[in-house]
């Protein structure tokens, strides 16, 4: 009988460990599908800037995984994915440095000034500004004017754009699976 607890002991201690493993390895791969880097370049903005730090992430990761040298086909660069047009405007309205868009640093802070400003624009709204991040601020303005679309004028309650509609789903996603994994 004592062989028998002891040897019903070994197995559980075994399967203990190899579900250790498991879980492990599942954690590893979400950190490998799922990266943070530029952490302290995120903080940095999304403070300055007052915006959420999950929601900065989750952006960086919808829009170029974390790659710095990223290029849209519209010739969007960087993290943020901004247009160098788009960059050199904000920058100049608001005073700030122009500065290479592959710089992570600079991507990152003119990526969250652009997007606290689109913030402001509509209302507060994270959601709309991001949907003006993605499809322009013209578009946006159009869809709020559109009982379609925005029963307020100041919320969307469709997105007309699938790109879009997907660009917020994703970030939505995104920021949740971020919260779960880093926090």
């Amino acid at each position: 009988m004592k062989k028998s607890k002891k040897k019903n002991k070994h197995i559980l201690v075994r399967l203990l460990l190899i579900l250790i493993v498991i879980v492990m390895t599942g954690v590893f791969m979400m950190h490998r599908l799922f990266p943070l880097s530029y952490e302290n370049e995120i903080q940095n903005s999304a403070q300055e800037f007052a915006l959420p730090f999950w929601t900065v992430v989750a952006v960086i990761k919808t829009e170029s995984n974390f790659d710095p040298n990223a290029t849209s086909p519209q010739d969007a660069k960087g993290l943020m994915q901004l247009k160098e047009s788009t960059a050199d405007w904000y920058a100049q309205k608001k005073g700030l440095p122009q500065g290479d868009l592959s710089d992570p640093s600079y991507n990152i802070r003119i990526g969250c000034a652009y997007l606290s400003y689109l913030r402001q624009m509509f209302g507060g709204d994270i959601y709309v500004a991001l949907a003006a991040y993605n499809a322009g601020e013209g578009n946006v303005r159009a869809w709020l004017q559109n009982p379609a679309y925005s029963a307020d004028g100041k919320t969307l309650v469709c997105i007309p754009f699938p790109e879009t509609e997907s660009y917020i789903k994703k970030i939505k996603l995104y920021q949740k699976i971020y919260t779960k994994l880093y926090q």
